[in-house]
């Protein structure tokens, strides 16, 4: 799906998905390694992701099955627009920690960047699962849904969802309006699809629709003409303050506050 050049928000995870790390390894000695990733948490926080690589590199020469030195080096290289980098050390990490939601989540938006949607949705259902209130979550859900013709499912992960990103908010009244389009609610479409106009009249999104409401909601434009979803960790310009991800580690309570915005062509 192409359309005109433009920049789609990335998921805000900002405090959230601090509960979705537990904390283990209550009484565990901290090791050289510790230090070392910590340090790089320090330097993601100020946006020094050159140093915060070293930091990392140094750990994993250490220390190289160290989770969270694997998490943090996927988390770098999104927030850098390397999705092909960051989902190596994600899936380490996944293989590690399996059952921790938080690499889960971070890999299935790797995944996600990468258009590798097959791969993609069953880690954010699990998250999603348990975590729906998780900013962001429920438009990235909704959409695979929605590709995959569940409109009836896509509409539920919209409207669980919750998004602060006024473009996120956006893209989940959009998508909705066009699933109730497909389901024969033209009325209830065009609402949606009106919401989403007025969200963020000045955005991309907005300036992307050459389409009128009433045209789309009676007829549901081609796939072609449908916004990209690569809107993740995945190549595009940065823009903005919004948090890429936050993690609180197991052995530091540094959050990370990054940014990251996507182009779509």
């Amino acid at each position: 799906m192409r359309v005109s050049r433009r920049v789609l928000p990335l998921l805000v995870l900002a405090a959230s998905l601090q509960a979705l790390w537990p904390v283990a390894r209550g009484g565990a000695q901290t090791t050289e390694a510790d230090v070392h990733v910590a340090q790089a948490i320090i330097a993601i926080d100020e946006r020094r992701y050159d140093a915060a690589l070293a930091e990392l590199k140094r750990a994993l020469e250490i220390e190289p099955d160290h989770v969270e030195a694997l998490y943090y080096t996927g988390v770098v290289y999104a927030a850098q627009r390397r999705p092909d980098l960051a989902v190596p050390f994600l899936e380490k990490a996944r293989a590690k920690a399996p059952a921790d939601p938080a690499i889960g989540f971070q890999l299935g938006l790797a995944y996600f960047a990468r258009q590798q949607y097959d791969r993609a949705q069953p880690l954010l259902e699990a998250v999603f699962k348990t975590n729906p209130e998780l900013d962001g979550l429920g438009y990235y859900v909704g959409f695979l849904r929605y590709r995959a013709k569940d409109y009836r499912g896509a509409l539920a992960a919209f409207r669980a969802g919750r998004a602060s990103d006024p473009e996120i908010q956006q893209l989940t009244r959009f998508y909705s309006g066009l699933a109730l389009a497909v389901l024969g609610l033209p009325t209830q479409a065009a609402a949606e699809v009106e919401q989403a106009l007025r969200l963020a009249p000045g955005s991309a999104v907005t300036a992307s629709r050459s389409w009128r409401t009433s045209d789309a909601c009676a007829t549901p434009p081609r796939a072609s003409s449908l916004p990209s979803a690569r809107t993740t960790c995945g190549g595009g310009r940065r823009t903005g303050s919004r948090p890429w991800a936050t993690r609180s580690s197991r052995r530091t309570t540094t959050t990370f506050r990054g940014s990251a915005s996507w182009t779509t062509s």
